[in-house]
């Protein structure tokens, strides 16, 4: 929560959520780009070169995919607080931004946590060689395709430095390198413009570069999109939507999630689902499925989202929040989808404290 360009500054005298969004949106010169402005996954692709399965204009909406019928919600095991009280996903959203002694530790261990190489890149070059040298793939074939990429795009000797910083933030957790990269990104957002907007095209195919995006490349290429781009436009604000405005797109975040929460567990997926969207005003009608690429539907449904009025990004936070809570358990990728989404939304990260980290509780959900 607290690696989000322009939210320190934001949340020091606690104001409510509306108000913290309308600052950080003024903050931020009111860069909200309009659907279609945006770089699209189809641009992406092309300027890699990589084959997508479904590519984003052959798909007629946000949520082209067919429907299942969403299943009353079956009794799921409430995540608990401290106190033995059930974690609210209203509540958790609502407190996305608050200052306390809990979430300063948590935001101090987790940066403590990080190498030293990723504290300490202070200058924007330095930031941009470490920010390359996570996006590497630990796979050789792929990273020297990668590596080529990043010789033709920069300067002499520049590969060298990326390099050297490899094998030092291998020791990032999987569940700190998307933490890492936010940290970098106001450093980098300090590069000129034209390195700014080459870097942007960079990251999009190193992540593309086997022609495939696991969640944490697509959650990188997204970020790259959302705050690289922003910092180089000066629009004016888009008509604000509101949440009715947006159901497709909705419906395909939160089954995306869903999905990713519960892995080969359709039916729990759905209920997760169902939970969320309750979170959500009454009679929206929104739809779970499996999209036939859910990077080039997600990607598409962000770009919707990302023109969602302010006042409506607290409920869709805790949607979100209900969907990876439903089980009691956070998987990296549910927390890495979160991170991008709340980025997406300009808005602070929430601490979901109470959960059990899927991956250290050694079962799958």
């Amino acid at each position: 929560m607290f690696f989000v360009p322009g939210v320190r500054r934001l949340i020091s005298t606690h104001p409510s959520l509306h108000r913290r969004i309308q600052a950080l949106e003024r903050a931020m010169g009111n860069t909200a780009r309009p659907f279609g402005n945006a770089p699209s996954l189809d641009a992406i692709a092309e300027v890699s070169g990589a084959a997508w399965g479904v590519r984003a204009s052959d798909i007629p909406s946000p949520v082209a995919f067919v429907a299942a019928p969403a299943p009353a919600p079956a009794p799921a095991p409430a995540p608990q607080a401290a106190a033995g009280q059930p974690i609210s996903p209203t509540a958790v959203a609502s407190e996305a931004g608050l200052v306390d002694v809990t979430r300063t530790t948590h935001a101090r261990e987790l940066l403590e946590s990080m190498p030293a190489v990723v504290r300490g890149a202070t200058a924007p070059e330095d930031a941009e060689a470490v920010l390359l040298a996570i996006a590497l793939s630990p796979d050789g074939a792929i990273q020297r395709v990668q590596r080529e990429a990043i010789e033709r795009a920069r300067e002499p000797g520049f590969i060298t430095r990326v390099l050297d910083h490899r094998d030092r933030v291998r020791t990032l957790a999987p569940a700190t390198r998307l933490p890492a990269v936010q940290h970098l990104f106001p450093r980098v957002r300090e590069l000129p413009a034209s390195r700014r907007e080459t870097l942007r095209v960079l990251l999009s195919r190193i992540a593309l570069c086997d022609g495939e995006l696991d969640v944490f490349e697509f959650c990188l290429a997204r970020l790259a999109s959302t705050w690289l781009q922003d910092s180089l436009s000066h629009r004016e604000p888009s008509a604000r939507r509101r949440v009715a405005d947006l159901r497709g797109p909705l419906g395909t975040l939160l089954s995306v999630l869903a999905t990713f929460g519960h892995p080969g567990d359709e039916s729990s997926a759905q209920r997760a689902f169902v939970t969320a969207s309750a979170q959500l005003e009454p009679g929206l009608g929104l739809v779970f499925g499996r999209p036939q690429s859910w990077t080039a539907s997600l990607w598409r449904a962000f770009d919707h989202l990302d023109t969602l009025a302010p006042p409506d990004r607290r409920a869709v936070i805790g949607a979100m929040v209900a969907a990876v809570m439903h089980d009691g358990r956070l998987r990296e990728v549910e927390a890495d989808l979160l991170r991008t989404a709340c980025a997406v939304l300009h808005c602070p990260l929430p601490l979901l404290g109470g959960l059990v980290h899927a991956e250290a509780a050694g079962k799958p959900s």
